[in-house]
C-alpha cells in the first residue's frame, strides 16, 4: 500500500510491501526543496522547473494565479512561492484584486514573466494605502468656487480642484500639516 501527502512545503510518502518470505516492508520518502530568493529563505515542494515568489506588500490572504489557475494566497508576510513554472515560456502572474481592502490603489494585477530553468523571479504587485482627504473651504463666509487648492510637501505640490460649494479632494496628501494656496476668481 501507498499514502502520500502533498503540501505547500513538501511530500511525504509511506509505503508497505510485503514480500515472498511473509515480511512486510516499509518505507518513508519525504521531498522537497530549500529555495533562497527575494530575500527569504522557503521550504516547498520539489523544484523541477521555474519558479517565482509573488510579493503583495503588507496583504494578507491575496490569491495568487500562475498561468490562470489558482496557486494559492498571500501568507503573513504578503507572499507566496510559486514553485511548478514552466522554463522560458511566458507565464501570466496575477492577483485578485477583491481580496484586497477598497482603501488600497494597485499598479496592476497581471504580470508577464519568463523564468530560466530552475530559475526564478520576485514578482511584486504595488498596493499602496489611499489616505484620502476631503473638506470645504470657506472664505469670510463665501465658498470659494470653482477654485484650485494647492498644498506644498517638502518639493512636491499636490492640487485639487474646488466645485461650486468650495469642496476639495486629496487622495494621496501625506498625513501632517502643510502649508497651502487657495486661488479662484474674483
Amino acid at each position: 500500500g501507498v499514502f502520500e501527502v502533498q503540501g505547500k512545503r513538501g511530500i511525504l510518502g509511506v509505503r508497505a510491501d510485503g514480500s515472498q518470505v511473509d515480511k512486510t516492508v516499509g518505507t518513508v520518502n519525504l521531498a522537497g526543496s530549500l529555495v533562497g530568493i527575494g530575500g527569504e529563505l522557503l521550504l516547498s515542494r520539489p523544484v523541477d522547473d521555474g519558479f517565482a515568489l509573488v510579493k503583495v506588500p503588507n496583504s494578507r490572504g491575496v490569491r495568487v494565479l500562475a498561468n490562470n489557475q489558482l496557486s494559492g494566497r498571500t501568507g503573513r508576510r504578503g507572499s507566496l512561492f510559486v514553485p511548478d513554472l514552466r522554463s522560458y515560456l511566458s507565464s501570466p502572474i496575477g492577483i485578485v484584486q477583491d481580496d484586497l481592502p477598497v482603501e488600497m490603489k494597485l499598479g496592476a494585477i497581471s504580470k508577464e514573466i519568463a523564468v530560466p530553468y530552475r530559475g526564478g523571479a520576485v514578482v511584486t504587485f504595488e498596493a499602496t494605502v489611499i489616505r484620502a482627504l476631503t473638506g470645504r473651504l470657506d472664505v469670510a463666509g463665501k465658498a470659494p468656487e470653482y477654485g484650485t487648492f494647492a498644498v506644498t510637501v517638502g518639493a512636491t505640490e499636490f492640487s485639487s480642484p474646488l466645485n461650486a460649494t468650495g469642496e476639495f479632494y486629496f487622495e494621496v496628501l501625506p498625513p501632517g500639516d502643510h502649508p497651502g494656496i487657495v486661488s479662484w476668481k474674483g
